[in-house]
């Protein structure tokens, strides 16, 4: 069944919104709560909200922030609840400060009590209830490691057929290097890109089950699309909705200034591929082809590699920029 309803008004015009039961599978980073802002701000038909805890925010203070956006932006109908805090295989991890911030809530220090649970508490099988009883395919939005929905098609093969897409954050595809040794740390490996080198098993998994339903929007398309100062200050100038006075809030915050935002360092990773995700008319250019990801441990563990043998799958390698970035602030504060 086709989703498509002239609805949202960004740009001065109408643009066509899917509006099928979205399911968003996160790690709860500052980008992660930039997705779900632009998802919220757009009204998108979100039944459900996971976060793994292997990925960049820990699962106990995840659960905090989580409900605190949800309460902030009256989202709180949405259940929510994290999964398992390993990969299915490996010790791969974040940087240990990444995650203190995430923790931490960044700009939001002051952390709530989270005064109401949703009634299923367990990420895996929040997911598998959702993709069993919705009357529509669910399409997913995975923000971070696939942890999560590996395990659940795992234990519940036959859901996968429940899955209407996969918009995936994830992947470095030749000739874009990865993003793990600019970050300056000890890890001998320059061609995986973060959520899929935390998983590789997990991403590679979802794809053989899913496939062709998995679009990845990955490095080549996102490390376009900066959010810098003057769009920070933009922000800043300008945020008079709910959603908007949250996110900028949350990015008003000294180290991820100084550090990320004002070295323009911060790309929209995670609220491209949602955008995206809602309305695929900002890609310019995509493959459809075959793709593969080294599972091995080594210096090209989390590879995303175009091959053969691979399974099918779309790749978007570039996007509309500027209009892009002009929708997602006009949805935000609209």
């Amino acid at each position: 069944m086709a989703h498509q309803v002239l609805d949202s008004t960004i740009l001065g015009s109408t643009i066509d919104i899917f509006r099928g039961p979205v399911h968003v599978d996160s790690d709860l980073a500052e980008d992660d709560f930039m997705a779900l802002g632009a998802l919220v701000a757009a009204k998108a038909n979100i039944i459900g909200i996971t976060f793994t805890g292997c990925g960049i925010a820990r699962l106990a203070p995840a659960r905090r922030n989580i409900f605190r956006f949800l309460k902030e932006t009256n989202m709180l109908h949405v259940p929510f609840a994290g999964g398992n805090a390993l990969p299915l295989q490996g010790d791969h991890k974040f940087p240990e400060n990444w995650r203190n911030q995430a923790d931490q809530f960044y700009g939001l220090k002051e952390s709530l009590h989270v005064e109401e649970e949703s009634e299923i508490k367990d990420g895996e099988e929040l997911l598998a209830h959702n993709l069993r009883t919705s009357m529509e395919k669910v399409r997913i939005i995975a923000l971070g490691p696939m942890t999560n929905i590996a395990k659940v098609l795992r234990s519940h093969p036959e859901l996968a057929d429940r899955i209407e897409h996969i918009y995936v954050m994830g992947g470095a595809f030749h000739p874009v290097q990865g993003n793990i040794q600019p970050c300056g740390v000890p890890i001998d490996n320059d061609v995986a890109e973060w959520n899929i080198y935390i998983d590789p098993l997990a991403a590679r998994e979802v794809l053989e089950k899913v496939s062709p339903r998995i679009t990845f929007v990955p490095l080549n398309a996102t490390d376009k699309v900066v959010l810098d100062a003057p769009y920070f200050h933009r922000l800043e100038q300008y945020h008079p909705t709910a959603v908007s006075d949250l996110i900028y809030r949350m990015l008003n915050d000294e180290e991820l200034l100084g550090k990320i935002i004002y070295r323009g360092f911060l790309c929209f990773w995670d609220p491209l591929t949602a955008v995206i995700a809602m309305n695929d008319s900002f890609v310019t250019s995509w493959e459809d082809t075959k793709v593969d990801i080294v599972t091995e441990e080594g210096k090209h563990s989390g590879q995303t590699i175009y091959s053969t043998n691979g399974c099918r799958a779309r790749v978007v390698t570039d996007v509309a920029v500027e209009r892009f970035k002009e929708c997602y602030f006009t949805t935000l504060t609209s």
